[in-house]
């Protein structure tokens, strides 16, 4: 069984539509659900967002995955941990290295401050979208990546 916890953690992508407005569900959010702090950083890429709800008391299994799915926790990383709970892993895991990046991680003081680092740092839908089509997404190696040659030849 997964150790008792007494935090519920959300991750916000910097693609996702509104970075703000999910900063401040995510964080009024985990308050109405008893958080007695909330702290926002940076995820390890530095554009998207790791909040963390701190609670004095245990928080029961079934209560944290929902209230992760009702504030827009990727459901991804939902489905992950709660297989990761039945083989008694940990779970609501926050990385600081992902793939051999150990980037800066700026804890901000305030939910606002995070917000104003959202509005001016984050990319909007269309700007990623742009640059995936100019220069291709990280995870495809361009040799990957059908031209429009071979498109048409089909």
């Amino acid at each position: 069984m997964t150790a008792p916890t007494t935090r519920i953690t959300i991750d916000i992508d910097s693609h996702v539509q509104n970075p703000r407005l999910r900063l401040l569900r995510a964080t009024n959010g985990l308050q109405r659900a008893g958080a007695y702090d909330v702290e926002v950083a940076t995820s390890t890429s530095g554009t998207g967002f790791h909040v963390v709800g701190f609670f004095d008391e245990h928080v029961p299994l079934e209560t944290q995955f929902q209230v992760r799915r009702n504030l827009n926790d990727d459901p991804n990383r939902i489905q992950m941990d709660r297989q990761r709970a039945l083989r008694g892993l940990p779970i609501n895991t926050m990385w600081t290295t992902k793939d051999g990046n150990e980037g800066d991680r700026q804890v901000f003081d305030t939910v606002d401050d995070a917000i104003e680092y959202a509005e001016t740092n984050c990319r909007t839908d269309k700007q990623r979208l742009n640059s995936i089509q100019n220069h291709g997404h990280k995870a495809i190696r361009d040799g990957q990546i059908p031209r429009m040659s071979a498109v048409n030849a089909l």
